[in-house]
């Protein structure tokens, strides 16, 4: 896939993943369907897969795996609630990391929270590049995603970031890398971080 097909194909995930967000994660919200974190991701998780496969031309190129798991150059495993990948099902390994997306949910904003700690740093490893399988000692393909989502949803309040994660996430957004998407629920909008 040449640079021009990346660039439309990313630009079309953004377009799902923000409309999803803004339509229909606020709709089931509204409708009271949205009462955890995990919840959250598997709703969304059902709208992504609904999108790529009314995609004819995309259809057969995309992959979304939901937890799937990573070694980082550091050596540390984690998993990411999604990941858009390009996976030929005749390979045993994925060929490109197009997007990856972390889901918060709280009661109300928690400017410390260990979580938010945690997936910050799995989006800046991701950025920098992974290995998928971490058991397999054999692979040697580092992974680096394109695109990064932080979707963030509180039932009461503001959104707010303690200053060390606020200097996180600025440095998440830096070449577009990661989009910070906010629910807040009592008022009803789900919303770009403006």
């Amino acid at each position: 896939m040449d640079s021009k097909a990346y660039g439309e194909l990313l630009r079309l995930i953004d377009s799902w993943v923000t409309s999803i967000w803004e339509k229909e994660m606020k709709r089931e919200y509204k409708k009271s369907l949205i009462l955890k974190e995990s919840v959250l991701a598997y709703s969304f998780y059902f709208h992504l897969r609904k999108k790529v496969e009314n995609s004819n031309k995309y259809k057969k190129h995309l992959y979304i795996y939901s937890e799937m798991p990573f070694k980082s150059k550091g050596d540390r495993n984690f998993t990411s609630d999604l990941v858009i990948l390009i996976w030929d099902e005749d390979t045993p390994d994925p060929q490109e990391i197009l997007s990856v997306l972390e889901f918060k949910h709280y009661d109300v904003s928690h400017p410390y929270a260990g979580g938010i700690g945690k997936d910050f740093e799995n989006l800046a490893a991701l950025k920098k590049g992974v290995y998928y399988r971490w058991g397999d000692k054999k692979l040697k393909k580092l992974l680096k995603a394109k695109k990064a989502y932080f979707l963030y949803l509180v039932d009461e309040g503001d959104i707010k970031f303690c200053p060390d994660f606020e200097l996180r996430k600025k440095a998440l957004q830096e070449d577009g890398y990661c989009k910070f998407l906010f629910g807040y629920g009592e008022q009803g909008r789900f919303t770009r971080d403006s």
